[in-house]
């Protein structure tokens, strides 16, 4: 074997090392990071039903994903961390002296093995998905109830507003709010890469109703719009302690072959605000089907079971006002859920003192040609307030 051969193969084997270096590290980390999951997490989040954490999971995506957290491909490190230090719903905070530091880096990076983390860097235009945008929302709230918005991930020039007031991230409701619950209702534009839930959360123990409205650009929020609603007097109606769980009308998911277009579903919501325009919701012929009900900030206004007014059981005859200046622009599309979201402002004549009004989040549940739900949260504003996004 002559010299140069030698060199060669030394070298070659020099390179081979060195390229396998990262690998054995990275191997040592997963490795790692098993050991903590199966120490601390395991026996929540395990497969099967006898783990209470996955049993949670399951119930909240209802089969839209798996409930074992070692089966996710969208688990990015920054949200096993934010979990794991501030706990979430029924999961408890973990402190360093439980989880280090380095043992929760190496949780983090074995919970995102299977999440495309660089992809997802080097394509930052790529479409947010229904996962992706539900992902949002979960971080934002999760960041909130840890009083840390520092977490998120959100544009240079992110912009905020609460009850249409602009702030900065980090004030208002997140400074004082408490606990999330088991209410909350997401519509998932991915059309328009935006994601909006209806919620109800606690502030210093008290039940109030919370809006959300996120737009995604580039996997980071530009936009964050919110309203908070605490009291009647702030509501007009006020009653979340009976949004408890999302009716199951508004959970159903339609089979593909009864949704409706994206431009068919906006129609027939849209024939919503041009009946409380004219006063009577028959005169524009909305399309309801022969159950289909209103609740407004947890109170049921119209279809079978009103009690609230006379008439009110037949949504589509019963009494309206006339809101002539009503306006309205559409929010988000959701069409594998069957929801439009259209935010409108009520204008004059919608409340009885004459100067104010309703700025309304009004979820619409669309398809089969029929408009099935409404449901809406809603706060008292002065006529001509502006929006905060005019």
């Amino acid at each position: 074997m002559n010299a140069s051969h030698t060199i060669n193969k030394i070298t070659g084997l020099i390179i081979l090392a060195v390229l396998a270096t990262p690998v054995a590290a990275q191997d040592e980390t997963l490795a790692a990071g098993k050991m903590v999951y199966d120490k601390w997490c395991g026996p929540c989040h395990d497969a099967g039903v006898d783990h209470p954490g996955t049993l949670a999971l399951s119930a909240k995506y209802a089969g839209v994903k798996s409930p074992a957290l070692e089966e996710w491909t969208d688990l990015p490190p920054a949200v096993t961390k934010l979990f794991v230090r501030n706990g979430v719903s029924i999961m408890p905070f973990f402190r360093k002296t439980e989880i280090s530091d380095a043992e929760l880096d190496n949780l983090a990076a074995y919970l995102a093995r299977n999440t495309d983390v660089a992809g997802k860097a080097e394509n930052p235009d790529a479409a947010c998905d229904r996962d992706c945008l539900a992902g949002f929302i979960d971080q934002y709230m999760n960041a909130m109830i840890a009083h840390d918005p520092g977490v998120l991930p959100v544009t240079a020039q992110v912009k905020f507003t609460e009850d249409t007031i602009e702030m900065q991230l980090g004030q208002g409701l997140w400074e004082k709010v408490s606990k999330l619950t088991d209410y909350r209702m997401d519509i998932l534009d991915v059309h328009n890469s935006t994601a909006i839930s209806l919620t109800v959360v606690e502030e210093n123990g008290i039940r109030v109703m919370f809006t959300l409205r996120l737009k995604i650009e580039n996997k980071l929020i530009s936009e964050a719009e919110t309203m908070v609603v605490r009291s009647r007097e702030e509501g007009m109606i006020f009653n979340p302690d009976t949004l408890q769980k999302v009716s199951e009308t508004m959970v159903l998911e339609p089979e593909p072959a009864l949704r409706n277009t994206r431009d068919e579903m906006i129609n027939i919501a849209t024939l919503y605000p041009a009946g409380l325009k004219t006063g009577s919701f028959a005169t524009v012929d909305v399309p309801f089907s022969s159950g289909a009900y209103r609740f407004e900030n947890g109170q049921l206004m119209a279809g079978p079971g009103c009690t609230f007014f006379p008439g009110c059981e037949d949504i589509k005859n019963q009494r309206i006002p006339t809101l002539a200046g009503i306006t309205h622009k559409v929010a988000a599309v959701d069409e594998e859920a069957g929801i439009v979201l259209l935010r409108m402002n009520f204008g004059p004549g919608a409340t009885f003192d004459g100067k104010n009004t309703l700025n309304v989040w009004e979820a619409f549940k669309v398809y089969d040609n029929h408009m099935h739900a409404v449901e809406a949260f809603m706060e008292v504003l002065p006529i001509g307030a502006p929006s905060g996004w005019d």
